[in-house]
């Protein structure tokens, strides 16, 4: 049975943004046996509809692995609306890149 990967942008649309990339890692992850579940917005999907999106994701026990495509000043939108006491219980795997900018 192939574990399923929440494919998540918790910012910017990087399935629009880097199509390209996001395609190639998609590919890439079933190269790899993994079943891809992608979690993909529009560009006018607001901060809270992003987070009940994420939170869904948390408790869907069908995905064993969460991978966030991209992060980016929008995501802090989400943190008011995640709801924490799911990411304490999950048993997922999050995987995300870390990204520090400075202005």
């Amino acid at each position: 049975m192939k574990r399923k990967v929440a494919v998540f942008s918790p910012s910017t649309v990087a399935e629009i943004k880097y199509k390209k990339q996001v395609n190639m890692a998609l590919d890439n992850l079933r190269k790899l046996g993994f079943e891809p579940i992608t979690f993909f917005q529009n560009k006018e999907t607001r901060g809270r509809e992003r987070a009940d999106l994420f939170n869904k994701i948390l408790v869907d026990d069908s995905i064993d692995i969460i991978l966030f495509t991209i992060g980016g000043y929008k995501a802090i939108e989400l943190l008011p609306y995640i709801d924490y006491c799911k990411i304490q219980k999950t048993k997922k795997i999050c995987i995300w890149r870390l990204e520090v900018r400075w202005y």
